[in-house]
């Protein structure tokens, strides 16, 4: 079995990471891999002690890794050296893609549990994922 794991360091995506160990632990799961996705920085946006779009972008480059190397962490306790990706962009664009190149049998996603307007304007990078991909998808819910 072949799994993805989304995280974008939140408890959301922590308590999904929690699972997918779960799930490789029962499965006989062959190959993790882990991706973490950075918004976009908009061209207007600069920090107040003088940064820059670049630096701002830097900054979530740092997170994004130091997100990947604590969940590698979690899978390296069951002795799984998982692969990880780190991707700038639209987070359900970019999983969709690693998705559609990766051949996973399961994909597992964290989702905060929102409802109502809540949902309707905060969106749903775990909605998306569900809806677009072609494997199966667990959704790791956490609600407020």
């Amino acid at each position: 079995m072949k799994i993805l794991v989304c995280t974008d360091g939140s408890i959301y995506s922590q308590k999904a990471i929690r699972e997918a160990v779960n799930v490789a632990v029962k499965h006989e799961v062959t190959e993790v891999t882990l991706v973490f996705v950075y918004d976009t920085v908009p061209s207007s946006v600069f920090d107040y002690n003088g940064g820059s779009v670049r630096s701002e972008e830097t900054r979530r480059v740092s997170i994004g890794n130091k997100v990947l190397q604590e969940a590698v962490a979690v899978f390296n306790e069951i002795e799984i050296d998982p692969h990880t990706i780190l991707k700038k962009g639209h987070p359900s664009s970019e999983i969709l893609q690693v998705i559609a190149e990766g051949s996973y049998d399961l994909v597992v996603v964290g989702c905060r549990g929102l409802s109502g307007l809540k949902k309707v304007f905060l969106g749903s990078v775990s909605n998306a994922v569900a809806q677009g991909a072609k494997c199966n998808v667990l959704i790791v819910k956490h609600w407020e």
